[in-house]
């Protein structure tokens, strides 16, 4: 179950690595190294043919199988930011080797034009690191490239077509071209050898050039993974009908949760043990083009393989977008979260604030901002005319209440203690590592001097317990109520095409460095509070 969860973990990497071409932008210093998480690394360097030094990283593999891989890196930052996937391709027992283009990271420094797509002279640097590899190693190498990477490999493999070249195979991430004519081109179909006569790969120093084909031809899969044909709705039902495409969303699903979802420990989430399940909903439905119920049968079994995630932020959108200019459609009826719409005939608007025996009862929760509207209860609470103030935090509040929050303190109050960002470069977790940036509410006059309370409810969650969190570890106020979600940290959106989903991708600790997953924020005053304020108890 490893290998296979670490062979997804390689696929899952490789699907999510597209990126659009955009102008160069390096970076000299290195985020991590191999050595930040302990694994065995060789550091290298090579000269160009002009006379530039490129810095290496060479990763040996854990169990050598005879092959080594290049990785050719994208037009920013540095080789340091694609260890994850070197790492992974490492723990797998390949040869693993990285570089840096001149000017980015500890390779020679250059005057990189940041407006241009990429450098020809990048060109050299590559062609020089293959030969150095494929020399040293005494045999053709395998390439991985990224966007700018793929664009310096396929203008190599035009200067040195079939035998010529020292690339045994090639994975190629970003084209802007035909990479039907990049396979060409390895088996030596096109016959044209641009009259150079040259043996080497780029890199103009002379040395013997080994063969990179290897006696055998790449091909294009004989049929592509996802076909698109007829109408609109017809594509749609024949992109589920492919088993390739079920396995390969249900692989990603299953990555995204096992290397980013922050609570496993808290969860007791055992997820290698759910993998089995999980492709069995591959099987949910036949091959072919679907009907809009076959659609539906596979998003209720991507529901069902998600529910040992206990994470309220959870949410399988009912919807798809295949993307390939195809519009996006909403599956209206798979929606079932969906609550009826209330009868509102004869019930009372929610109103902004209201005063019950002189304590003003200050509700944030009705539009996405409430700061200018409590101005002018700020200046009565100042005023004197109420005896204390109660916020009503049993719903999701205005997102500028921490501007409310600002006149109950005269320190600032930090939100880094109760949020850790994972860093996660290597399959499985290990060697994670967390982040927190300082984010502070700062004091604002006037300070309101008056008992304070604040209500809360089993529906008051994320943005509510960062409040509530702070009340509490702060001393700002009484926290009256029942306990809350006790789900906080910031929630990521995936846009995979069929049912794209949310989790919590942030870990929220109490301030203290305490639980707060699934336990919540607990009251100091536990209390069955009513829907309306003039029905509560007081």
């Amino acid at each position: 179950m490893k290998t296979i969860s670490r062979l997804l973990a390689s696929a899952l990497i490789l699907v999510f690595s597209f990126t659009a071409a955009r102008a160069i932008n390096p970076q000299k210093a290195y985020a991590y190294t191999p050595k930040d998480f302990g694994i065995e690394y060789i550091e290298d360097s090579v000269v160009t043919s002009d006379g530039y030094r490129i810095n290496i990283w060479n990763l040996p593999g854990t169990e050598e199988n005879g092959r080594s891989v290049l990785i050719a890196c994208a037009d920013a930052g540095n080789m340091g930011q694609w260890l994850g996937i070197g790492a992974t391709l490492c723990f797998l027992g390949y040869d693993v080797w990285m570089f840096d283009y001149r000017g980015f990271g500890g390779s020679q420094d250059f005057a990189t034009d940041r407006d241009m797509l990429y450098h020809s002279e990048y060109l050299r640097d590559f062609g020089a690191v293959l030969e150095h590899v494929a020399v040293l190693r005494d045999r053709p190498v395998d390439v991985l490239a990224f966007s700018m990477g793929t664009i310096m490999v396929g203008e190599h493999l035009r200067q040195y077509p079939g035998g010529k070249s020292l690339i045994r195979s090639c994975v190629m991430d970003g084209f802007i071209s035909d990479p039907a004519e990049s396979v060409r081109i390895l088996n030596g179909d096109n016959g044209n050898d641009n009259g150079s006569g040259s043996s080497g790969n780029g890199s103009d120093n002379g040395k013997a050039a080994n063969s990179g084909s290897d006696g055998k031809s790449v091909q294009l899969p004989a049929t592509p993974l996802l076909s698109y044909g007829g109408n609109k709705r017809m594509q749609l039902q024949g992109i589920l009908g492919e088993k390739a495409f079920r396995m390969a969303d249900i692989a990603a699903r299953w990555n995204i949760v096992q290397h980013f979802y922050p609570y496993h420990e808290e969860d007791g989430l055992q997820w290698e043990a759910h993998l089995p399940e999980m492709i069995e909903a591959v099987d949910t439905l036949k091959n072919g083009i679907l009907s809009r119920e076959d659609i539906l049968t596979y998003r209720e079994a991507v529901v069902r393989t998600m529910v040992p995630v206990r994470d309220a932020h959870l949410d399988i959108y009912a919807s798809l977008h295949p993307g390939f200019g195809i519009v996006s459609y909403y599956l209206a009826e798979a929606n079932t979260t969906a609550a009826p719409a209330a009868d509102t005939a004869g019930t009372e608007a929610e109103v902004r604030a209201e005063v019950i025996d002189s304590i003003l009862i200050f509700n944030p929760s009705l539009t996405m901002e409430c700061y200018e509207e409590f101005l002018p209860y700020l200046d009565s609470i100042i005023a004197g005319e109420y005896r204390a103030v109660a916020f009503d935090l049993r719903e999701y509040p205005a997102l500028d209440f921490d501007r409310v929050l600002a006149h109950l303190t005269d320190s600032a109050l930090n939100t880094a203690p109760l949020f850790h960002t994972p860093l996660s470069c290597f399959p499985d977790r290990m060697h994670l590592r967390w982040d927190s940036c300082d984010d502070f509410v700062r004091p604002a006059a006037p300070r309101i001097d008056l008992p304070v309370y604040f209500l809360c409810g089993p529906e008051s969650m994320s943005w509510c317990e960062t409040i509530l969190m702070l009340v509490k570890g702060y001393g700002l106020g009484t926290v009256i109520g029942s306990s809350t979600t006790g789900t906080n940290g910031d929630a990521s959106t995936f846009p995979l095409p069929a049912f794209p989903f949310r989790m919590t991708a942030v870990k929220a600790v109490n301030l203290d460095g305490s639980r707060h997953h699934g336990t919540g924020v607990q009251p100091d005053i536990p209390a069955a509070l009513n829907s309306s304020f003039r029905k509560s108890k007081t």
